[in-house]
């Protein structure tokens, strides 16, 4: 999926992966032109809805971020994911989030 402003700029794609089961996992990436703006948590909540509306099987969304990008950690919060538990991968901590969708 990616966000476009009014004159066709790409602010931000969110890319979702479908998995086996009715479980999907999400990335993102935002166009360094719009950081700093509070845009990333809107794009991937919006990308998100619009997904699950088009994947009615899919019942949750993953999303591994690493710890230590505490703005990608925040910008899922934002956008509705939930803590699920820590990992490591490697050799890197990792947090889990997930939403229901």
């Amino acid at each position: 999926y990616i966000m476009e402003n009014a004159i066709g700029e790409k602010m931000g794609q969110v890319r979702f992966e479908i998995g086996k089961t009715k479980l999907a996992y999400v990335n993102t990436n935002l166009n360094p032109a719009f950081f700093r703006m509070g845009l990333g948590n809107i794009i991937l909540k919006r990308a998100t809805e619009r997904f699950a509306q088009d994947n009615p099987k899919i019942k949750e969304v993953k999303a591994l971020i690493k710890e230590e990008n505490i703005k990608s950690v925040m910008a899922f919060q934002k956008a509705g994911y939930k803590f699920s538990h820590s990992t490591i991968r490697g050799g890197k901590r990792i947090a889990v989030f997930k939403r229901e969708v």
